[in-house]
């Protein structure tokens, strides 16, 4: 197996010390760690450290995320004068809470981290997510000493220590949340992330895009809590039905390489990889105190394990709404419909520049399409340049039909180009609407899985409400045709090679 620290000389060091000195086991998987992770997403109680009356403390929005996200269990708030915070039972220490104690969230400067540890310990919590940074990422010394220090004595310790550096959990079954304005509602998608920003925007971009989660970890910088249990844990998951990664380096190559092919197994593994430029581990060094390794070796071990490789949270989330939504492909043959001659010319070479086909259409099947839809300006070839053609909303439920009964294309793709309808929109309100939602509904038939494209442009005032109806009948939706292609492409490949 490659490691993806075999450029820092780490290798399998860090798993003879943790072999050595960690008191419950040195598994990386199993019933007893699967038990005590699933213990972690399912608290009782939270105690939030750091929080205080003052309006500029920004570590009240742990508790407005919890309470906005509707935590039903026993939720505490600690300050060093232990002074009242929004209506939350609030100590001075953990100890001095009276009940049981599942889940510690801490924000303290780093100097005071390691005494609430010590508290956590006594209370014997099940778990604490340190988002206080201040550790090896900063590059000092002395932050470095003390996350060593932390990460040797937690191994003995009753908890699970998350970070730190990190954001910590958010699970909607559990209404557990780091922020306010994450969806509530739980999907399948569970995601581990050593960035916190990337956790968040993730997040955030995914539920935009009519996806969700079931567990997600910001882990930060992996001194007790590491991304290899994380992994293991979700391809034994039965919410979870497809994993995202964003790693930007670790300590156990080997153990992750065998984590994500244990995943990749069972269900799709979308992973974004930080820090593989020089300049960006340079990043990563400074960002979570992470060696990146060498990409060459990454990217074999992301061949190898099966996972798919994204460059970003688009490509991510793009990625993640085919194989979510579309099922098994059945080939690479786009039938491609637009509004203008010269789109269609230029989406049919990054089609097949992208590895797909635009088949020409059979004389039988282009005879039957102009029996729909015949006027001066089309061309109904493939790609479809229904021209004027393409405000007959009416005739869309038949040209869909065609196509897909013909056996001579895999797959849809349909651009509305919404600068088109801004004209006709002035003459014919709602023209746009009706449009979009005669497609989708005659998309709700087809054998064949339907793509749409709605590049940025004029007529935006609509956008809002088209890109609603689209995410909410499930379909697949990119604002670039490249965009389209390139997730299109991972997933026909994962289907490929799952055959």
């Amino acid at each position: 197996m490659l490691s993806p620290n075999s450029a820092t000389g780490d290798r399998d060091t860090e798993m003879g010390e943790l072999a050595d000195e960690r008191g419950r086991g040195v598994e990386f998987s199993g019933a007893g760690i699967h038990e005590e992770l699933h213990r972690i997403f399912k608290p009782r109680s939270v105690a939030v450290v750091g929080v205080s009356p003052n309006q500029l403390n920004v570590n009240r929005f742990f508790l407005q995320s919890l309470r906005e996200m509707g935590f039903g269990g026993g939720l505490y708030a600690l300050n060093l004068k232990g002074e009242p915070v929004e209506g939350v039972p609030t100590y001075r220490r953990l100890v001095d809470i009276p009940g049981p104690v599942d889940h510690v969230i801490v924000a303290v400067p780093a100097s005071s981290v390691w005494n609430v540890l010590q508290d956590a310990a006594a209370k014997r919590v099940r778990s604490v997510a340190v988002f206080t940074s201040g550790f090896a990422e900063s590059g000092d010394p002395a932050g470095k000493e003390l996350e060593e220090r932390i990460r040797k004595w937690v191994r003995s310790q009753p908890f699970r220590l998350i970070g730190p550096n990190c954001m910590g959990i958010y699970c909607p079954e559990s209404r557990l949340s780091f922020r306010p304005d994450f969806p509530r509602e739980p999907g399948s998608i569970g995601y581990v992330s050593q960035s916190g920003g990337m956790t968040i925007s993730g997040v955030l971009l995914a539920g935009a895009r009519g996806l969700r989660f079931s567990k997600v970890v910001s882990y930060g910088n992996e001194a007790d809590l590491s991304s290899v249990e994380l992994l293991g844990f979700l391809a034994k998951d039965q919410a979870t039905k497809m994993v995202w990664l964003y790693i930007e380096g670790t300590r156990f190559g080997p153990e992750l390489g065998r984590a994500m092919k244990e995943v990749a197994a069972c269900k799709p593994l979308v992973v974004l990889k930080g820090g593989h430029t020089p300049t960006g581990g340079r990043a990563a060094r400074s960002h979570t105190g992470s060696m990146a390794g060498s990409w060459d070796i990454w990217r074999g071990l992301l061949r190898q394990v099966g996972g798919l490789e994204v460059r970003d949270l688009e490509e991510m989330v793009g990625t993640s709404q085919c194989l979510q939504w579309l099922g098994r492909p059945m080939g690479k043959r786009l039938g491609l419909m637009c509004v203008s001659g010269g789109l269609s010319v230029n989406y049919t070479d990054q089609a097949v520049r992208a590895g797909f086909r635009v088949p020409a259409l059979s004389p039988s099947l282009v005879g039957r399409l102009r029996g729909i839809l015949d006027l001066p300006g089309t061309s109904l070839e493939n790609p479809l340049d229904l021209a004027a053609g393409f405000f007959r909303w009416p005739v869309f439920p038949e040209i869909f039909r065609c196509l897909d009964e013909s056996g001579e294309v895999d797959l849809l793709v349909l651009v509305l180009a919404l600068e088109y309808f801004h004209i006709p929109e002035l003459r014919f309100p709602g023209i746009t609407l009706q449009t979009v939602r005669t497609c989708l509904d005659a998309a709700k038939g087809l054998r064949h899985p339907l793509v749409m494209v709605v590049p940025h442009g004029l007529g935006e005032r609509n956008r809002e409400a088209v890109e609603e109806m689209i995410l909410g009948a499930r379909i697949p939706l990119f604002a670039e045709m490249g965009r389209a292609l390139e997730a299109m492409d991972l997933w026909t490949g994962f289907w490929r090679v799952r055959g």
